[in-house]
């Protein structure tokens, strides 16, 4: 997983980014709290852009106003099967 945290402003300000997998010991780096509230996008994974088109999206949609983020924690999930999944927090 990708995550995106410490945002300075919104998606055009500077971020942190951290890479991290997930592992059945239940040990964790870093905590995304269990009260946040997601907005899931599928990633269309037969296009070799579609992780830029989906985050295009995003910020197209933020920028119509059709979507409040939170700016807390967003992460991209990688599944074994090959998709992926973009969860941005919203307010």
């Amino acid at each position: 997983m990708r995550y995106l945290y410490d945002y300075e402003s919104n998606y055009k300000g500077d971020y942190s980014l951290s890479v991290a997998t997930e592992n059945d010991s239940g040990d964790a780096w870093i905590e995304i709290p269990d009260d946040a509230t997601y907005e899931v996008f599928t990633v269309d994974t037969a296009d070799e852009m579609g992780i830029v088109k989906t985050w295009r999206s995003i910020w197209e949609k933020e920028e119509a106003g059709e979507l409040r983020r939170a700016y807390t924690y967003d992460y991209e999930k990688y599944h074994p099967g090959g998709e992926i999944e973009i969860y941005i927090a919203v307010k």
